[in-house]
């Protein structure tokens, strides 16, 4: 069985991992940002100059690839479609917006296929 004391241990070595990670989180993101606004830079000097191919750097190449990506233009029409052709496999994410449940909940509002589990989070405070 585990003690207090024990657990009074794990909670203060829990904090210090979690401001570790939320440390080198915080150099990722630095670096992503970094990161992003060279690729944007390169990416529109490429597209800018469309008579080069590419760049060649002294240990990389880069070009820019296109491709068409898919957008809702009209969601009732593309629900619709789903339902008429049994297409379920367009979607890839449904997900319910706990948000926009919680407010008609507030309105009374009940929904049909909504119900609720437990979720237990810890919260931590410095003391």
């Amino acid at each position: 069985m585990t003690n207090v004391v024990e657990m009074q241990t794990k909670l203060d070595a829990y904090r210090a991992a979690r401001d570790l990670r939320l440390e080198e989180q915080r150099k990722v993101d630095a670096l992503k940002k970094q990161e992003t606004v060279m690729q944007h830079e390169i990416i529109t000097y490429l597209t800018d100059n469309a008579e080069l191919n590419g760049l060649i750097g002294s240990t990389h190449k880069a070009i820019v690839k296109q491709s068409e990506v898919p957008v809702i233009t009209d969601m009732s029409a593309l629900q619709q479609f789903i339902i008429d052709n049994d297409a379920w496999d367009l979607v890839q994410s449904l997900r319910p917006s706990a948000p926009a449940i919680r407010d008609r909940w507030e309105d009374g509002v009940d929904i049909p296929g909504i119900g609720t589990v437990v979720d237990q989070k810890l919260s931590v405070t410095k003391l």
